[in-house]
């Protein structure tokens, strides 16, 4: 059959796109060189479609039509295609306005010229976002780097539907009742007309709505004369002799139901209802075979046919008759053509005219003993569809509500199914469960149409464990309404198993609830795709572990988070206990890479950051933690860098930035760079840049330091300023330069030797009395103030006899002054003291 649709000639191959863009000096107007070279560099695109996975079931059935990867593999139908860039460093947001790189109105402008644009080398983050069939489709390539004199491959050749605008898709159907080419019983004929006599009716309906008619009083249509139009929803479609055509506009992701009606020149009616499942951003494509499907369905083999006559009921009658076999469905009386009275909708048939008879619905299949007439019911209601949402499954259950209804059960709405494998979770309003959740029982007001998505999850395992193995799964599960206990908590045991991943999970289903209960992955298992947290907070007796969580888990912890490994803060606040988890290999802007804040309770114990970037951002900036008042022990920071320049943080440091709290362990360890604001008033350390805690045993730092030289600005290699706390004066440092180192100082009379610190420093002070005759010894450690006089003794030390003493502190920059005095009853010149600051 012909087609003379613009969109119907659809290539099934992939199209793989290289644009190569030229050096420029210029990315965007309000980009910035963040690295040393200025060479310029190249990059190259490449584009295509995410591929879709094939589903066998659903495709070997004739009567339903998907989204299938055959017919999903061309990007010729994209428009809107913006492209986005951004240094990797800078703080604006990819997708918006100040970000854009260049657009095209669609593809065929998109690779009519070739884009060129020079950019300044430097690592970078691209996206490329376009329209597919009405819904906005994605891809962003993070951390690009581009070397000068070289071009960058930018390979978008995924892109897939976001979140963000429509969630449409396009269904395109192809009918085909040829009866020289295809074999169509001889009592279906007359549903097909010829070229001799006038076309029998068709009309073709989307959801009930009426798109296409061609009836009968129009005259003849030959082989080569088509009847086509495109209606004022954009909806496109082709009659002929041998077949029609249907190309819709965007619709919402989902299920539909095309209904075609054959109407007879005697005026029988056969309805053929056609499910389409439609995936946001791709063609749903079919061809389908109504008349043929029912070729062994006919009077010469011997089985019954009875006539349904349907009776509009209304004020002036119309009627329409159907010759119904066994399988055949009824009508619905709208697609009949049919009109009620105002705002009255086609509700049910039923056998007597006030309704008071047996009552059928439209597409459903009685079992007639003899001809029947049925007469349209009209009312006003809205239109409850209740869609099963499951594997291959097509299964749908309607409920027309003229008042407030009490909602279906997952047993009434879908009573064939076997649910053995799965637990529902209730109703949604969208798909993937992230819209409102009602449980079934639920009284509901409607006041429009609407439509319910079955939520499921996996059945519980013999540990009373639930089961989920994708992004449908988890959704169902969270916004179920069993698992909340109470208001704002979900109370559910969740275990993820080998080869599952959850992806992009609806963080507004959990992000402001509380959990409680039990997380566990098989070898840490993934769940990714989000920004933000899982969890407002996890209860006391929580537990999530062996996971790789590439997001943040939660804001608030009572609970225990052990042995995962995350790529971005587990927790903005933690109360509970975090051991065992291990950040590696990413870049995060905010306080640190486990907790933002380590509350009184909190416990951080063994965990491990390594190989990561930390832009602080607000007052701290610390691997392990932005502010600690609880305890810090035995965790490590390997190979990371601790920024608080970019964001002029005020605490900048390797484990934390702020510490009232402890931090404890001799296994505890920085390694890295930790890089200070080089602004007033703030502070860089290398274990914390300010203490008034408790930090203790014998860890290590070995860093690359730097902080601000401003005046009442402080760093040093192990704390940055102590405000009256503990610091543990056997922490080793490596590569850090001697300072000052005074020699002996001999008394002779009264002894002074002043000095200055430019960084917090550990200072070992010695004093000794090795005279054969014991002297009374008078030894000072002093802060001086900006004129030199004492501002106060940090060491004093008299009464030594035949005594070397040794104390070891840390001093902030400043000036000090070391006084040794002999006593008065003998006279000493043996008398010495010693400072060593590393």
């Amino acid at each position: 059959m012909k087609k003379i649709h613009l969109n119907k000639l659809i290539s099934i191959c992939f199209v793989f796109t290289a644009l190569v863009f030229a050096s420029c000096s210029n990315l965007l107007d309000n980009i910035e060189n963040e690295n040393n070279g200025k060479g310029s560099a190249k990059i190259s695109l490449s584009v295509g479609l995410k591929n879709l996975e094939g589903n066998s079931a659903e495709e070997n059935n004739s009567r339903t039509v998907m989204a299938a990867a055959s017919d999903n593999t061309t990007v010729s139908n994209l428009k809107n295609i913006k492209l986005y860039a951004k240094l990797s460093s800078d703080s604006k947001e990819l997708g918006t306005e100040e970000s854009l790189l260049t657009e095209w109105a669609d593809y065929s402008e998109f690779n009519l010229v070739p884009y060129s644009k020079e950019m300044q080398d430097g690592t970078y983050d691209f996206m490329l976002t376009a329209t597919n069939y009405g819904a906005t489709m994605t891809q962003t390539l993070s951390s690009i780097t581009l070397s000068a004199g070289s071009t960058t491959p930018l390979n978008f050749t995924s892109l897939a539907v976001s979140e963000a605008g429509e969630q449409t898709g396009v269904i395109d159907l192809t009918i085909y009742y040829d009866k020289k080419r295809f074999i169509i019983p001889e009592s279906f004929e007359k549903y097909i007309g010829s070229s001799y006599e006038k076309y029998a009716e068709i009309s073709i309906s989307l959801d009930g709505n009426l798109i296409a008619l061609k009836d009968s009083s129009t005259s003849k249509i030959s082989t080569y004369t088509l009847f086509t139009t495109t209606d004022d929803n954009g909806n496109g479609y082709t009659i002929s002799m041998d077949g029609a055509y249907l190309n819709t506009a965007p619709v919402n992701a989902g299920f539909h139901i095309v209904t075609i009606t054959f109407t007879a020149i005697d005026g029988t009616v056969f309805v053929y209802p056609v499910p389409v499942y439609v995936q946001a951003g791709y063609l749903s494509k079919g061809s389908i075979f109504p008349l043929s499907d029912y070729k062994n369905v006919s009077k010469d083999d011997n089985v019954q046919s009875y006539t349904v006559t349907y009776n509009s009921n209304t004020d002036t009658e119309e009627i329409k008759t159907q010759s119904f076999y066994k399988g055949s469905l009824l009508a619905d009386a709208e697609a009949l053509g049919f009109t009620g009275t105002g705002t009255k909708r086609f509700k049910e048939w039923n056998t007597q005219k006030d309704g008071n008879g047996t009552s059928y619905t439209e597409g459903s299949s009685p079992k007639l003993t003899e001809d029947i007439t049925l007469y349209a019911q009209w009312a006003d209601f809205y239109k409850l569809t209740y869609l099963i949402n499951i594997d291959s499954n097509t299964q749908t259950y309607i409920q027309k509500v003229e008042a407030e209804i009490s909602l279906a059960t997952s047993k009434t709405a879908f009573a064939d199914f076997d649910s053995l494998k799965y637990q529902f979770c209730g109703w949604d309003t969208k798909a993937d469960g992230s819209g409102t959740r009602y449980a079934e029982g639920k009284t509901l007001t409607l006041i429009e149409d609407i439509t319910l998505y079955a939520q499921w999850c996996g059945a519980k395992d013999s540990y009373d464990y639930y089961v989920v193995e994708n992004a449908k799964q988890w959704n169902a599960l969270m916004g179920a309404p069993f698992a909340n206990t109470s208001s704002g908590i979900i109370s559910a045991d969740v275990y993820i198993p080998s080869g599952k991943t959850i992806s992009s999970p609806a963080l507004s289903l959990t992000s402001t609830k509380t959990f409680s209960g039990r997380i566990e992955g098989y070898f840490h298992r993934p769940i990714e795709g989000f920004k933000g947290a899982l969890f407002n907070s996890l209860s006391a007796d929580s537990e999530i572990k062996y996971l790789t969580v590439k997001g943040l888990v939660c804001d608030t912890n009572y609970g225990s988070i052990v042995d995962i490994r995350v790529n971005a803060p587990v927790c903005n606040a933690n109360y509970g206990t975090i051991s065992n988890v291990t950040v590696s290999g990413v870049k995060m802007t905010g306080y640190s890479g486990i907790a933002k804040i380590n509350y009184s309770k909190g416990t951080i114990s063994s965990c491990h950051v390594s190989s990561c970037t930390i832009t602080g951002s607000d007052s701290y900036a610390g691997a392990i933690c932005g502010r600690n008042m609880g305890t810090i022990e035995d965790c490590t920071v390997s190979d990371c860098t601790i920024d608080g320049r970019t964001k002029n943080v005020k605490y900048t440091g390797g484990i934390c930035g702020y510490n009232e709290g402890t931090i404890s362990g001799s296994s505890t360890k920085v390694t890295g760079t930790v890089t200070g604001s080089t602004s007033n008033q703030t502070y860089t350390g290398g274990y914390c840049a300010y203490n008034k805690g408790t930090i203790s045993d014998s860890g290590s730092v070995d860093i690359t330091l730097s902080g601000s030289s401003e005046a009442d600005s402080y760093y040093g290699y192990v704390i940055g300023y102590n405000d009256g706390g503990t610091v543990s004066t056997d922490i080793t440092t490596t590569a850090q330069e001697t300072v000052v180192d005074t020699g002996t100082i001999t008394v002779d009379g009264s002894k002074y030797f002043d000095f200055t610190l430019e960084r917090t420093s550990l200072a070992t002070v010695s004093f000794t009395d090795t005279a054969a005759n014991a002297a009374q010894l008078n030894a000072y450690l002093r802060l001086l103030t900006e004129t030199g006089t004492v501002s106060k003794t940090l060491v004093s030390c008299s009464d030594i006899d035949n005594t070397t003493v040794t104390k070891k502190l840390y001093l902030s920059k400043g000036s000090y002054s070391i006084y040794l005095s002999e006593g008065y009853i003998t006279s000493n010149k043996g008398c010495s003291a010693k400072v060593l600051i590393d």
